[in-house]
């Protein structure tokens, strides 16, 4: 395996459309970088030229010692694995492995042991003869995978790859791949849309926007500690509520305030001026007062429920107090029921600050 650097990558389309601009990551060997942002971001771009399926305008990549810029894709030893499994249908899944290995003229033998390597690692033994229209969609990726496995190359690229699949399958194979890392120890760099396939797998996530890398951290550091409101409205589920107002000095205390809100934020604004800003609250940081008793909470505030969404054991309560729409996360309980009262508080520990552009202040 070997680590991958990018160092001041940069892609231009037609002279004009930046689509990743001054791009530095730096993927350790064995580690699995995430790739997140929303669709037009960049990822997908970026992987590719990782892969060496876009030319770069400027800056460099690195796979291991070598740099690859020049170098076309079949040399830099990459696997890819896309959002379309790409099967062959007129062959059988031990064909299908086994394509790219008899294109490089690698011993039948070899083939061999590599083919039942891989099927066994990702349990398809029972499926090598079959056709790929034979397959359900887990088992096509699960070939898919295994084709780029039995390749044995320094670095799996993973673009989408589960998009294709339902909801049940996508857990299930988000363990698998999981599981398959843990295994090989293998280098890997995968894109998603979806933040929680990006905060359930990655050791390290890459959040992008708009062709800009917004931040590098482990899952929870990006929750814990975004750096900027886009990152924090991003990541977590469901995503960080935002209060437009401003901070004001009153009373050697430091208040949030707009025509509705009244938030002493002192236990997280430390050195800060009076200016306008945005308050962000996590779902999971609004207390129903009836139900949970707490210390460091803001003034009670009343609402009625709008919109009431059961998880299973939780809920996503909506309600609006003033002009503000918000969303809780609260235990499932008979109580939340659609116009139904709410007492809630703020945890004044859990609150973030953000200035006017965006950038974070606390």
């Amino acid at each position: 395996m070997a680590k991958v650097k990018l160092e001041n990558v940069k892609k231009i389309y037609n002279n004009t459309v930046v689509a990743a601009r001054d791009i530095n990551i730096d993927v350790e060997d064995g580690e699995f970088v995430i790739l997140v942002g929303p669709s037009g971001c960049g990822k997908t771009t970026i992987l590719r030229m990782i892969a060496g399926l876009e030319e770069i305008t400027e800056g460099n990549i690195y796979i291991g010692d070598r740099l690859v810029n020049d170098l076309m894709p079949k040399d830099r030893n990459v696997a890819m694995v896309f959002q379309n499994y790409a099967l062959y249908p007129h062959m059988s899944v031990k064909d299908n492995l086994s394509f790219g290995l008899r294109i490089k003229k690698v011993d039948k033998k070899e083939i061999d042991e590599r083919i039942n390597w891989a099927a066994k690692i990702l349990g398809i033994e029972q499926y090598l003869k079959r056709k790929p229209k034979e397959l359900s969609g887990g088992q096509r990726q699960r070939v898919a995978v295994g084709r780029a496995i039995v390749r044995k190359p320094d670095v799996f690229l993973f673009d989408e790859p589960l998009s294709n699949l339902d909801a049940k399958m996508r857990v299930e194979m988000r363990s698998e791949l999981l599981a398959l890392h843990n295994k090989l120890k293998a280098t890997m760099i995968y894109v998603t849309h979806d933040q929680v396939e990006a905060m359930t797998m990655g050791d390290k996530i890459v959040v992008l926007s708009a062709g800009v890398i917004q931040q590098i951290s482990s899952p929870l550091e990006l929750y814990r500690n975004p750096r900027n409101k886009f990152v924090a409205g991003f990541i977590g589920t469901p995503p960080m509520n935002f209060i437009e107002g401003e901070v004001i000095r009153e009373n050697e205390k430091w208040y949030f305030k707009n025509e509705s809100f009244n938030i002493d934020v002192s236990s997280v604004a430390k050195e800060i001026k009076p200016m306008k800003c945005t308050l962000g609250i996590r779902p999971e940081d609004i207390i129903d007062v009836e139900v949970e008793s707490q210390e460091k909470i803001s003034e009670e505030m009343k609402s009625r429920l709008d919109i009431v969404e059961p998880l299973g054991n939780d809920a996503i309560i909506h309600f609006k107090y003033g002009d503000t729409e918000l969303k809780a996360l609260v235990e499932l309980s008979d109580k939340y029921t659609y116009n139904a009262e709410l007492k809630f508080a703020f945890d004044l520990e859990k609150l973030y600050l953000f200035d006017d552009k965006g950038n974070r202040i606390y």
